[in-house]
This record gives C-alpha cells, structure tokens and sequence, in this order.
C-alpha cells in the first residue's frame, strides 16, 4: 500500500487545521482486483469510519478524506480485506484552525468567533 509521499507505521501522516480536509491517495501495490479497502479514525474515545472510493484514473489507487474539527492526534487504521496494512496506522494532527478576521479565534470544535476581549459588532469583531 503506497500513500502520498509514504507514511511509516505510527509515523506523524499528515497535520490539518480544525475543519480543514486533508486528502490521501493510496495504492495497492499487490494490485488485488476487488479489493475493499477500509479507513478508520480512531480519536479520543471516538471511532469512525471514513468512506474510501476507487481512484477513477488508476487500477488498484484508493482516495479517502480525512478531516475533524477538535485539536489532538487521530490515528488512521488501513485495512485490505479486513487485514491491517503492515504500514498502518499512522498518525495525523489537528491543529488550531487560522481564523481570518482581527479579533477572531477559533474554538474547540474549530468555529471561529470573537476573541475574549473582543465583541462582534456589525458582523466584525472588536476591541473592547
């Protein structure tokens, strides 16, 4: 199984801000025809599985989304067949979401909003 640039087992995959998609590609590279092909994220005490479609322009490439909106470290299970790839899992960072906006920070859950010493006024965030 072959992902963009090459992720090792429990190696940092990827790092994404709160909200934001971060998109892998992988590729089977014992080219089984047929093959189901599973992601799970695994985060806090959370797992969820993410949906995982054939590449259209290559034989035996897999595309899948990966994307969350509370800070932390996910791990990402692949499997072939219900077999966990030697590669697997991998690990991906969420980090604070850049909020645009003066005054803006995001929250927990990656929405951004006014800042403790600020108000929304006008639809803008301001000083107090």
């Amino acid at each position: 199984l072959t992902v963009m640039g090459g992720c090792e087992k429990m190696s940092l995959c990827g790092v994404v801000e709160q909200a934001e998609e971060l998109k892998f590609h992988i590729q089977d590279n014992l080219d089984r025809d047929d093959a189901t092909v599973t992601a799970l994220v695994h985060f806090g005490q959370e797992t969820k599985s993410l949906t995982v479609t054939r590449t259209p322009t290559e034989e035996h490439g897999y595309d899948f989304v990966f994307s969350q909106n509370e800070r932390g470290v996910a791990i990402l299970e692949i499997a072939v067949n219900d077999i966990q790839v030697p590669e697997s899992p991998w690990r991906v960072e969420v980090i604070e979401r850049v909020c645009l906006g003066n005054q803006m920070v995001a929250n927990e859950n990656g929405e951004c909003s006014c800042s403790n010493n600020s108000r929304l006024i006008n639809g803008e965030c301001m000083a107090d």
